[in-house]
């Protein structure tokens, strides 16, 4: 808990600026938007919800997420956010590792959140099903990836 707090913050001072879609809310239920931005208008699903940990409303951290993923773009209490699991190996050996490195998790944050506003902000009724694909083969080469990294010492001793 905490751990994306600076992040939030950060993001929280340039969201504005930053984004390139305007997403409206259709049905809340069923996590209906519709989607404007440089393509036109589509209707998309998202994930409409609320934050996990007071205050992260850009980065927001789940348990888990369909297939396995490691980030979706999300709308959190009205904001553009992405949810990013904290179960998803590259999680647990980066992030976990590098949990006191602020401007580390400030800066693979500051990307997820990037790659969620653009998908957003570039989507098209066409490139719906590339934007899903490019995220669950994205989350599975990191696992890959990361499957020879030291496990992340959680008692705060030294790994040898």
């Amino acid at each position: 808990e905490g751990a994306h707090s600076e992040s939030n913050k950060g993001i929280g001072r340039k969201a504005d600026d930053a984004q390139i879609a305007e997403v409206e809310v259709t049905n809340a239920k069923t996590g209906e938007v519709e989607i404007t931005n440089r393509q036109g208008k589509t209707q998309y699903t998202l994930t409409i919800g609320t934050a996990t940990h007071k205050g992260d409303v850009h980065v927001n951290t789940v348990e888990e997420l369909d297939d396995g993923l490691l980030w979706e773009p999300a709308l959190i209490e009205g904001n553009h956010a992405f949810n990013l699991n904290v179960n998803h190996p590259y999680y647990y050996k980066v992030y976990i590792p590098n949990h006191q490195s602020g401007v580390t998790i400030q800066g693979m944050d500051s990307l997820l959140w990037a790659l969620a506003e653009a998908e957003l902000g570039t989507l098209a009724e066409s490139t719906k099903e590339l934007f899903q694909d490019l995220r669950y083969e994205v989350s599975r080469i990191l696992k890959k990836l990361v499957k020879d990294l030291p496990e992340p010492d959680l008692d705060g001793n030294e790994n040898d």
